[in-house]
């Protein structure tokens, strides 16, 4: 799917308020599944999970901004190039994150000696080269993807999120088979009536 598609999935506010408990029980076990990659990769240290997700954020805009480095390392088995990251600095990552300055440095210093992060020779930090190929970290991410697609059709499936219709065809449909137990998507109908 295209980055400039269209289709938007929308929360319908009345439906939500009517079914918000049930859809929390999802979004729970979303929550969960975030903090046990979190556990795997800072130990609960819910401070460097901040900082780590920061700064990959900023040291990845060059990458997010380009179809042409997406189209070259758009899956995460490709390590993405050093030099096309852009680091950032711990006053930069103290501004946005709102945690002190020396807490924030504090943190990256631990997550360098971690083999989180590293130093750039520019100045600054970035992901440690190599951190997203690990298979840990493949394996939390494909969990975390997997709860979030299954809050994602559960939400279609009580009519809590509904997705727009784009150029007359609808991209996502309520679903009418149940959520299965690993959050598995059922088949979507791509135009109204199919």
């Amino acid at each position: 799917m295209s980055r400039n598609t269209q289709t938007k999935i929308v929360l319908k506010e009345d439906q939500y308020k009517k079914l918000s408990r049930t859809f929390g029980y999802y979004f729970s076990d979303l929550t969960i599944k975030t903090a046990f990659f979190h556990n795997d990769i800072t130990s609960f240290d819910f401070q460097k999970a901040i900082i780590i997700h920061t700064i990959s954020i900023a040291t990845g805009a060059k990458f997010i901004k380009s179809p042409e480095l997406m189209k070259l390392y758009g899956s995460m088995d490709v390590k993405f190039p050093t030099e096309h990251q852009v680091p950032c600095s711990a006053l930069s990552v103290s501004e946005a994150t709102g945690l002190p300055r020396e807490t924030t440095r504090r943190k990256i210093k631990e997550m360098v000696a971690e083999d989180l992060l590293e130093e750039d020779p520019r100045g600054g930090y970035r992901l440690k080269s190599g951190i997203l190929q690990r298979p840990l970290v493949q394996t939390r991410m494909e969990e975390f993807v997997k709860a979030l697609v299954r809050v994602v059709n559960v939400g279609l499936d009580l009519g809590v999120l509904e997705a727009t219709e784009v150029n007359g065809e609808i991209r996502f449909n309520r679903r009418t088979d149940p959520v299965d137990s690993d959050g598995a998507a059922g088949e979507r109908s791509r135009r109204p009536g199919t």
